[in-house]
């Protein structure tokens, strides 16, 4: 069975509801970015550009598949740059000023094949230079334990929603750190924050 992907307006009303003003997700992520602060820093994955309020202009830069999103997000955020394009065929030098890279809430959409590949594109663009990509992804609750979420978590077009375990596998052997995030009442799916590092130490 298909499954519906959002419009650009209905995908930030969800967001919205989910995330509030995201004020908790922009302290996680500007705590992960401090140590590269004002570098450019590139979002994969990025929807619309949302998160690009975190970053002072001219810093950030965000990369996605969706054309339509990408499009609302140029109207919506002038002064984010945004990409239209599959990041597993990015060449390397894309990659090249970026130090710091993040991404949240869609690997649970995409195989775990396809994620290697997303993977194997930043390995081979870290030859020269380390990165670091902080993931920020809800993951599977126990069916026991969390009835609502783990439905929620099902119905989210998550074919891929994985558990803590399983998502750390998936992202082996570049995990260098990794954290549970506790839910929401609103949205009962906990998280889970991971920091992978490729290239060299």
């Amino acid at each position: 069975m298909s499954k519906i992907v959002l419009p650009p307006v209905a995908y930030l009303l969800l967001q919205k509801f989910v995330h509030g003003e995201y004020e908790n997700l922009k302290r996680l992520i500007l705590a992960a970015y401090e140590p590269f602060a004002g570098k450019p820093v590139l979002e994969l994955g990025c929807g619309t550009g949302m998160l690009s309020q975190f970053f002072k202009p001219g810093l950030y830069t965000g990369v996605d598949i969706d054309a339509a999103r990408i499009k609302a997000g140029k109207d919506l955020h002038p002064a984010a740059k945004l990409v239209h394009a599959d990041i597993r065929t990015l060449p390397p030098d894309f990659f090249a000023p970026y130090e710091f890279m993040f991404c949240h809430a869609w690997l649970h959409h995409i195989d775990d094949k396809n994620c290697r590949e997303i993977f194997h594109a930043i390995r081979n663009a870290s030859a020269s230079s380390r990165k670091q990509l902080m993931i920020y992804e809800p993951v599977l609750p126990g069916l026991a334990n969390n009835p609502v979420g783990y439905l929620l978590a099902k119905l989210d077009r998550g074919d891929f929603v994985r558990t803590p375990s399983q998502l750390e596998q998936l992202c082996q052997p570049f995990v260098r750190s990794r954290r549970h995030l506790a839910p929401k009442w609103r949205w009962p799916i906990p998280g889970a924050e991971l920091s992978l590092v490729f290239g060299a130490d």
